[in-house]
């Protein structure tokens, strides 16, 4: 793998595991999450219920796999599996309606050009191009980045 991308890899899953994962710390003796113990920052909250949640944070998991899947795949230039990798990750992805409903415009405007992102990397993969596949995961990282400096999930009242 390439030191960059499984840098940038790793840094993406940190980040998955801990950035906008349920922003709270342990609840409470009896398992009731305490508002005292929700983490302040200054991501936007978004309050989803746990279905959307595991949802999402499993579309970020396989972004995270399709990332190291087409990194190693352009390390051995297999450009056909570059592509197929990325498009696991590409805008033709959709959520069901009651994720949709729970999430702002905006987080979902974000998703989608992540999935355009992805869907890029499909495309350059194509030219056998080394250099346009590496700055495309580039920018499909810095989406995944900019999601997470952004939002945070939390528990929906």
């Amino acid at each position: 793998m390439h030191k960059f991308a499984l840098m940038a890899a790793i840094a993406a899953a940190v980040l998955c595991a801990g950035g906008i994962a349920m922003a709270r710390l342990p609840s409470d003796a009896i398992g009731t999450p305490s508002p005292a113990r929700f983490v302040a920052d200054g991501r936007q909250a978004v309050p989803v219920s746990d279905p959307t949640r595991a949802l999402i944070l499993g579309e970020m998991r396989r972004m995270v796999a399709v990332i190291e899947a087409a990194d190693e795949a352009a390390n051995g230039r297999d450009w056909a599996a570059v592509a197929r990798a990325a498009r696991k990750a590409g805008a033709f992805q959709t959520f069901p309606d009651r994720a949709t409903m729970e999430l702002p415009t905006d987080f979902g405007r974000m998703g989608r050009q992540t999935g355009l992102a992805f869907d890029a990397i499909a495309e350059v993969a194509g030219r056998s191009d080394p250099f346009a596949v590496n700055a495309n995961l580039a920018n499909a990282m810095e989406y995944c980045v900019a999601c997470h400096k952004t939002y945070r999930l939390t528990q929906k009242p």
